[in-house]
């Protein structure tokens, strides 16, 4: 189920990126990706400090009113959020486009940034309770209703410019929260009414632990997201558009990491809860080369496949973008291990560790990142963030090892 819905989103996301290497300039594609990946990075934060405590904290049962408790302190929360995406949103335009920043462009992707985020903290909830019915109806609802707007967009204008783009993607992800809502089996109303008065001190409980989630989340989306804006900044937005154009292929891979990470919050809270340290420690493994498998059987499939996708997805627009996609799947590759032992070190309470470990990769990534864009080509910067991923997973995978064996020592001295 969270494949599926995944996959909904997957299909959408396609068909948006599809349409836009098409039938808009490289220089409002480039913008599109730095402006959504603002907005990514907002969500990100959001999930580490909304969606992981979720998850992880208490785990979902309707007759627990703890839990409930837990989920009326985060829904206020995450009311700051929404505020706070919305000043992105207007402030990202007005930074990064000044020659072409406009009143209207800057509501426009505010606007957005501030539904997507209504839309990510319901989706946070739904999949916290394992409810990937909800999450389906959700997930649909959105992907449904925001390509019909993108379709319609393009048959009345014959083109797609970011500013009306902006304003008919902001509707989707509103009405696809009110679906969900209105889909779940019990909404308990007390669990999910916004209650902005003493929200920080409500939440100050359980910010000891999110606090190193956060900043795991920064890092991660500096090394995930750093090139996007170093590389914009050396080289432009139209002139990284073709790099950017790259990762498109990659993407139907990258949503079932999403998911992988969607199912493995709540499962892995609940091997904890139960001792299964050895089931913790073999599923953390096996979905590590599990999903690894899929970008080299992706790579494989594409170069069999190439002189199609070169034609119907890059259509003669950006030229010699097969060096592109492998640099991708490397990078891919090396990403692979960070959600799996970030999950796990998350699920047993390592905050800490998990924190460090994405903030030394980060600054790793960012040093090589920036000194490749200042001396080399976009792309080979690009690949710079590899060094920084590595070294993130070769310390969580250490700190996971000396959890394991410290959890496992005093269950073996009773013995």
């Amino acid at each position: 189920m969270p494949v599926a819905d995944q996959g909904l989103i997957a299909a959408f996301n396609l068909a948006l990126q599809l349409a836009l290497l098409r039938f808009a300039t490289p220089a409002d594609y480039g913008l599109f990706v730095l402006w959504q990946s603002l907005i990514m990075m907002m969500v990100g934060f959001q999930d580490a400090m909304i969606g992981v405590p979720l998850a992880v904290r208490i785990s979902y049962d309707p007759t627990n009113q703890r839990r409930f408790a837990l989920e009326r302190q985060l829904s206020s929360f995450a009311g700051l959020f929404v505020v706070a995406a919305a000043c992105v949103g207007l402030a990202a335009v007005t930074l990064t486009a000044p020659g072409r920043a406009s009143p209207t462009l800057a509501v426009a992707v505010g606007l957005y940034a501030a539904s997507f985020m209504i839309y990510a903290s319901t989706r946070f909830l739904c999949l916290s309770r394992m409810q990937f019915g909800v999450a389906l109806v959700l997930d649909g609802t959105y992907s449904a209703l925001s390509l019909l707007a993108v379709v319609i967009l393009y048959w009345r204008s014959g083109a797609i410019a970011l500013e009306p783009l902006f304003f008919v993607l902001s509707a989707p992800p509103v009405l696809a929260a009110i679906a969900a809502r209105l889909a779940m089996p019990r909404p308990p109303r007390l669990a999910l009414r916004p209650r902005m008065r003493r929200t920080l001190a409500r939440y100050r409980p359980i910010w000891r632990d999110t606090r190193w989630t956060a900043a795991a989340a920064l890092a991660g989306e500096l090394q995930n997201r750093a090139f996007v804006f170093v590389l914009t900044a050396v080289y432009g937005p139209a002139a990284m558009a073709g790099v950017f154009a790259g990762m498109l292929v990659l993407r139907q891979i990258s949503v079932l990491v999403l998911a992988f990470t969607a199912f493995a919050r709540p499962y892995m809270a609940r091997l904890r809860e139960r001792g299964d340290l050895a089931g913790l420690a073999r599923f953390t493994g096996v979905s590590i080369a599990f999903l690894a498998g899929l970008y080299v059987v992706n790579l494989v499939f594409l170069g069999v496949a190439w002189p199609l996708v070169e034609a119907y997805v890059y259509a003669g627009k950006y030229e010699g973008m097969w060096p592109v996609v492998v640099v991708w799947t490397l990078i891919s590759l090396a990403q692979v291990p960070v959600p799996p032992l970030a999950v796990a070190l998350v699920a047993l309470g390592r905050y800490r560790a998990d924190s460090l470990a994405g903030m030394i990769g980060a600054a790793i990534t960012l040093v090589a990142v920036t000194v490749l864009a200042l001396t080399t080509t976009p792309l080979i910067a690009t690949a710079g963030s590899i060094v920084g991923l590595l070294t993130t997973s070769a310390i969580m995978l250490r700190a996971l090892r000396r959890e394991l064996v410290a959890r496992a020592a005093p269950a073996r001295s009773t013995i």
